[in-house]
């Protein structure tokens, strides 16, 4: 069954060269979630809805339910497996033209002068051909929370008890990153995504260049090609990033994951996505 799976995979992402390339905005509708799903990276119980992107070659799901919005990236190219594990994925979700902002994460993350190490297992050469992502998320204890702008960040430790969650996996050679954001802000968690089930927001899916490797032949300054600003170190003026009181995460400096940069030159990606959010269900007598 595992390997079925892996070959469906791999059947829509030859196939998806004909679906919208890099730069271009998706249209994906979101898949309504009956029942609570685990952020665990193996993807088990999440919506089998995929929709190839065909560059890069992933494919992505969109769920949700009355609180939350589900993503999933899974793919089993190479290149783009190592550019996930080791530069970072970031996932930013807003509301279209809204002027409330927005919330995103950015994971796995790796600190300055922490990103020359080889994962925990891995050897010599390894990275450019299959990253542990398994080893990485379990030493992965922290992540990036941006928002409610995406300069606004704060490094905060992953917690199964809070209304954000991410993780990285493996299933049968296949890359699995998920995340779950909030849709509603509350007392607990100001920064949501602004909206309601049924509503439209966009999803924007980005990587950087791993610390460490030079920028590809031909690219621009620093800060180019996709990349984020330079971290604000939680030093952001609003949001989690202006040090609000009350946040519902434990923040602290460090103890990040450092995965070396993989060989080879590995070309960042944006992916745009306009999601239209699954609405309730309609309730029976």
């Amino acid at each position: 069954m595992r390997e079925q799976g892996r070959i469906l995979v791999l059947a829509a992402l030859a196939a998806a060269c004909a679906v919208a390339g890099q730069g271009k905005s998706l249209e994906v509708k979101s898949t309504w979630s009956a029942a609570p799903v685990n952020v665990d990276g193996t993807g088990q119980g999440w919506s089998a809805n995929f929709v190839p992107v065909g560059d890069p070659p992933i494919l992505v799901s969109v769920e949700n339910d009355q609180q939350y919005l589900y993503v999933t990236v899974r793919t089993s190219d190479p290149k783009v497996k190592s550019q996930i594990a080791f530069g970072g994925l970031t996932v930013w979700v807003e509301v279209p033209k809204g002027d409330a902002g927005g919330i995103g994460v950015r994971f796995p993350m790796h600190g300055p002068g922490q990103g020359h190490s080889r994962p925990p297992g891995s050897s010599e050469g390894e990275s450019s051909k299959s990253p542990p992502v398994n080893s990485i998320n379990e030493a992965s204890t922290e992540f990036e929370l941006l928002g409610p702008t995406r300069e606004d960040s704060l490094v905060v430790e992953r917690d199964p008890n809070q209304p954000v969650q991410v993780a990285i996996g493996d299933d049968s050679g296949v890359l699995v990153y998920q995340v779950r954001l909030p849709l509603r802000p509350s007392d607990e968690h100001p920064v949501a995504v602004g909206a309601a089930a049924g509503a439209p927001v966009t999803v924007s899916l980005d990587t950087a260049r791993p610390k460490g490797q030079p920028p590809p032949e031909g690219a621009g300054p620093e800060g180019s090609e996709g990349e984020r600003p330079p971290d604000s170190g939680g030093r952001g003026p609003g949001g989690y990033g202006g040090g609000m009181e009350g946040a519902p995460y434990g923040s602290r400096g460090g103890g990040h994951f450092g995965g070396g940069p993989p060989r080879g030159d590995l070309k960042t990606f944006k992916v745009g996505l306009a999601v239209t959010l699954a609405p309730a269900p309609a309730k029976t007598n």
